[in-house]
Protein backbone atom coordinates (compact mmCIF):
# COMPACT_ATOMS: atom_id res chain seq x y z
CA UNK A 1 0.00 0.00 0.00
CA UNK A 2 1.29 3.57 -0.76
CA UNK A 3 1.78 5.64 1.87
CA UNK A 4 -0.06 8.81 1.72
CA UNK A 5 1.94 12.26 3.09
CA UNK A 6 1.32 15.74 2.56
CA UNK A 7 3.97 17.72 0.76
CA UNK A 8 4.02 21.34 1.28
CA UNK A 9 0.25 21.45 1.84
CA UNK A 10 -0.26 19.38 -1.16
CA UNK A 11 -2.12 15.56 -0.30
CA UNK A 12 0.10 13.15 -2.47
CA UNK A 13 1.79 9.99 -2.16
CA UNK A 14 5.40 8.82 -1.92
CA UNK A 15 5.04 7.37 -5.79
CA UNK A 16 3.61 10.89 -7.56
CA UNK A 17 6.34 12.58 -5.87
CA UNK A 18 8.76 10.68 -7.42
CA UNK A 19 7.62 10.68 -10.50
CA UNK A 20 7.30 14.51 -10.30
CA UNK A 21 10.75 14.71 -8.80
CA UNK A 22 12.37 12.78 -12.19
CA UNK A 23 10.15 14.88 -14.22
CA UNK A 24 11.58 18.02 -13.20
CA UNK A 25 15.51 16.28 -13.34
CA UNK A 26 14.71 14.59 -16.64
CA UNK A 27 15.54 17.97 -19.19
CA UNK A 28 19.09 18.12 -16.86
CA UNK A 29 19.94 14.27 -16.98
CA UNK A 30 19.16 14.25 -20.81
CA UNK A 31 21.11 17.15 -21.85
CA UNK A 32 24.13 15.72 -19.26
CA UNK A 33 23.50 12.11 -21.23
CA UNK A 34 23.64 13.53 -24.61
CA UNK A 35 26.49 16.37 -24.29
CA UNK A 36 28.79 15.11 -21.38
CA UNK A 37 27.98 11.19 -20.78
CA UNK A 38 27.25 10.22 -24.36
CA UNK A 39 30.55 12.42 -26.37
CA UNK A 40 33.00 11.00 -23.04
CA UNK A 41 31.50 7.01 -23.39
CA UNK A 42 32.32 7.93 -27.59
CA UNK A 43 36.24 8.45 -26.44
CA UNK A 44 36.60 4.41 -25.17
CA UNK A 45 37.06 2.86 -28.63
CA UNK A 46 38.94 5.11 -30.05
CA UNK A 47 41.41 5.15 -26.85
CA UNK A 48 41.53 1.07 -28.69
CA UNK A 49 42.09 2.60 -32.68
CA UNK A 50 45.02 2.90 -34.52
CA UNK A 51 46.68 6.44 -35.83
CA UNK A 52 47.19 6.11 -39.84
CA UNK A 53 50.37 7.58 -41.73
CA UNK A 54 48.37 11.15 -41.95
CA UNK A 55 47.19 11.21 -38.22
CA UNK A 56 43.51 9.79 -39.69
CA UNK A 57 41.84 7.35 -37.14
CA UNK A 58 42.32 3.29 -38.22
CA UNK A 59 39.85 0.86 -36.81
CA UNK A 60 42.05 -1.51 -35.79
CA UNK A 61 42.09 -2.88 -31.80
CA UNK A 62 45.65 -1.63 -30.10
CA UNK A 63 47.03 -1.77 -26.61
CA UNK A 64 49.65 1.02 -27.90
CA UNK A 65 48.12 3.97 -27.22
CA UNK A 66 47.83 3.25 -23.67
CA UNK A 67 51.64 1.38 -23.97
CA UNK A 68 52.61 5.08 -24.63
CA UNK A 69 50.60 6.93 -21.87
CA UNK A 70 52.81 4.68 -19.68
CA UNK A 71 55.58 5.86 -21.30
CA UNK A 72 56.84 2.83 -23.06
CA UNK A 73 57.65 4.22 -26.94
CA UNK A 74 60.69 3.59 -29.64
CA UNK A 75 63.29 3.89 -27.84
CA UNK A 76 62.27 2.37 -24.40
CA UNK A 77 60.43 3.79 -21.68
CA UNK A 78 60.23 7.17 -20.91
CA UNK A 79 58.71 9.23 -17.62
CA UNK A 80 57.51 12.06 -19.64
CA UNK A 81 53.58 10.89 -20.14
CA UNK A 82 53.53 10.50 -16.69
CA UNK A 83 55.27 13.17 -15.47
CA UNK A 84 52.63 15.06 -17.51
CA UNK A 85 49.98 13.77 -16.35
CA UNK A 86 51.04 14.43 -12.44
CA UNK A 87 51.12 17.57 -12.96
CA UNK A 88 47.76 17.73 -14.88
CA UNK A 89 46.19 16.03 -11.28
CA UNK A 90 48.39 18.27 -9.31
CA UNK A 91 46.69 21.46 -11.20
CA UNK A 92 43.34 20.06 -11.06
CA UNK A 93 43.29 19.46 -7.30
CA UNK A 94 44.86 23.04 -6.42
CA UNK A 95 42.57 24.68 -8.66
CA UNK A 96 39.48 23.04 -6.87
CA UNK A 97 40.87 23.99 -3.66
CA UNK A 98 41.34 27.47 -4.50
CA UNK A 99 38.08 27.93 -5.93
CA UNK A 100 36.39 25.92 -2.70
CA UNK A 101 38.22 28.16 -0.38
CA UNK A 102 37.15 31.57 -2.64
CA UNK A 103 33.23 30.22 -3.01
CA UNK A 104 32.38 29.68 0.39
CA UNK A 105 32.63 32.82 1.90
CA UNK A 106 31.66 34.37 -1.34
CA UNK A 107 28.20 32.07 -1.37
CA UNK A 108 27.49 33.44 2.02
CA UNK A 109 28.05 37.37 1.40
CA UNK A 110 25.76 36.96 -1.55
CA UNK A 111 23.14 35.23 0.63
CA UNK A 112 23.01 37.48 3.47
CA UNK A 113 22.33 40.44 0.74
CA UNK A 114 18.87 41.40 0.64
CA UNK A 115 16.91 39.41 -2.52
CA UNK A 116 17.36 42.14 -4.87
CA UNK A 117 21.33 42.78 -4.60
CA UNK A 118 21.42 38.80 -5.05
CA UNK A 119 21.00 39.06 -8.54
CA UNK A 120 22.96 41.82 -9.45
CA UNK A 121 26.33 39.76 -7.67
CA UNK A 122 25.28 36.34 -8.92
CA UNK A 123 25.44 38.27 -12.38
CA UNK A 124 29.08 39.25 -11.58
CA UNK A 125 29.56 35.79 -10.99
CA UNK A 126 28.19 34.17 -14.28
CA UNK A 127 29.45 37.21 -16.56
CA UNK A 128 32.60 34.94 -17.68
CA UNK A 129 30.21 32.84 -19.02
CA UNK A 130 29.08 35.69 -21.56
CA UNK A 131 32.29 35.42 -23.29
CA UNK A 132 34.05 32.49 -25.29
CA UNK A 133 36.86 30.57 -22.96
CA UNK A 134 39.17 31.35 -25.84
CA UNK A 135 38.58 35.60 -25.37
CA UNK A 136 39.21 34.71 -21.89
CA UNK A 137 42.43 33.17 -21.98
CA UNK A 138 43.29 35.60 -24.24
CA UNK A 139 42.44 38.33 -21.67
CA UNK A 140 44.53 36.85 -19.23
CA UNK A 141 47.07 37.11 -21.35
CA UNK A 142 46.73 40.85 -21.97
CA UNK A 143 46.13 41.08 -18.48
CA UNK A 144 49.57 39.63 -17.29
CA UNK A 145 51.52 41.50 -20.20
CA UNK A 146 54.62 43.05 -19.21
CA UNK A 147 53.73 46.64 -19.22
CA UNK A 148 50.98 45.85 -17.30
CA UNK A 149 50.65 46.56 -13.05
CA UNK A 150 50.73 43.00 -12.26
CA UNK A 151 53.68 42.58 -14.44
CA UNK A 152 55.66 45.61 -13.12
CA UNK A 153 54.88 45.04 -9.39
CA UNK A 154 55.92 41.47 -9.86
CA UNK A 155 59.30 42.37 -11.49
CA UNK A 156 59.55 45.02 -8.68
CA UNK A 157 59.07 42.53 -6.06
CA UNK A 158 61.26 40.21 -7.46
CA UNK A 159 59.50 37.50 -8.69
CA UNK A 160 60.22 37.89 -12.42
CA UNK A 161 62.75 39.65 -14.52
CA UNK A 162 62.17 43.41 -15.38
CA UNK A 163 59.81 43.53 -18.66
CA UNK A 164 59.28 39.72 -18.35
CA UNK A 165 55.68 38.90 -18.73
CA UNK A 166 53.94 36.54 -16.02
CA UNK A 167 53.19 33.53 -18.43
CA UNK A 168 54.24 31.20 -18.78
CA UNK A 169 54.19 31.02 -14.67
CA UNK A 170 52.84 28.61 -12.38
CA UNK A 171 50.80 32.28 -11.23
CA UNK A 172 49.45 32.30 -14.59
CA UNK A 173 48.19 28.87 -15.14
CA UNK A 174 46.37 29.06 -11.43
CA UNK A 175 45.33 32.62 -12.45
CA UNK A 176 43.50 31.02 -15.58
CA UNK A 177 42.09 28.10 -14.06
CA UNK A 178 40.66 29.15 -10.94
CA UNK A 179 39.17 32.59 -12.80
CA UNK A 180 37.45 29.61 -15.68
CA UNK A 181 35.80 26.97 -12.74
CA UNK A 182 35.42 29.24 -9.79
CA UNK A 183 31.56 30.31 -11.57
CA UNK A 184 31.13 25.75 -11.35
CA UNK A 185 31.80 26.07 -7.69
CA UNK A 186 30.27 29.06 -6.84
CA UNK A 187 26.71 28.51 -7.82
CA UNK A 188 26.03 24.52 -6.67
CA UNK A 189 27.51 26.16 -3.81
CA UNK A 190 25.33 29.33 -3.57
CA UNK A 191 22.05 27.07 -3.70
CA UNK A 192 22.85 25.34 -0.41
CA UNK A 193 23.95 27.85 1.28
CA UNK A 194 20.56 29.72 -0.10
CA UNK A 195 18.26 27.13 1.69
CA UNK A 196 20.42 26.72 5.09
CA UNK A 197 18.46 26.65 7.85
CA UNK A 198 19.62 29.63 10.18
CA UNK A 199 17.75 28.63 13.08
CA UNK A 200 20.65 25.83 13.80
CA UNK A 201 22.84 28.53 13.81
CA UNK A 202 21.33 30.34 16.34
CA UNK A 203 20.69 27.54 17.90
CA UNK A 204 24.75 26.76 18.10
CA UNK A 205 25.57 30.25 19.51
CA UNK A 206 22.89 30.23 21.98
CA UNK A 207 24.71 27.34 23.10
CA UNK A 208 27.69 29.04 23.23
CA UNK A 209 29.81 27.29 20.33
CA UNK A 210 32.50 28.95 18.78
CA UNK A 211 32.96 29.88 15.16
CA UNK A 212 34.80 26.69 13.86
CA UNK A 213 31.76 24.87 15.96
CA UNK A 214 28.98 26.57 14.95
CA UNK A 215 30.66 25.84 11.30
CA UNK A 216 31.29 22.58 12.05
CA UNK A 217 27.79 21.54 13.56
CA UNK A 218 25.62 24.07 12.18
CA UNK A 219 26.55 24.99 8.77
CA UNK A 220 28.55 22.56 7.12
CA UNK A 221 27.29 19.31 7.53
CA UNK A 222 23.53 20.38 6.08
CA UNK A 223 20.52 18.32 7.97
CA UNK A 224 19.49 15.08 6.63
CA UNK A 225 15.60 15.36 4.95
CA UNK A 226 13.46 12.58 5.53
CA UNK A 227 12.72 11.62 1.58
CA UNK A 228 8.81 10.76 1.65
CA UNK A 229 9.91 7.55 -0.76
CA UNK A 230 12.55 6.57 1.47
Amino acid sequence: MTDTVIWYGELTTSRSLLRRGLAHLSPGIAWTLVFLAIPMLALIPVGFASRGSYGQIVWEFTWNNFYRLLGYGTFGWSPDYLIILGRSCVVAAVTTIICVLLSYPLCFYIACKPARKRYFWLTLVIIPFWTNLVIRTYAWLLVLAPQMPLAKLASFLGFIAPDAPLYPTPFAVYLGMVGTFLPFVTMPLYANVEKLDWSLVEAARDLYSGSWRVFRHAILPRPRRAWPWA
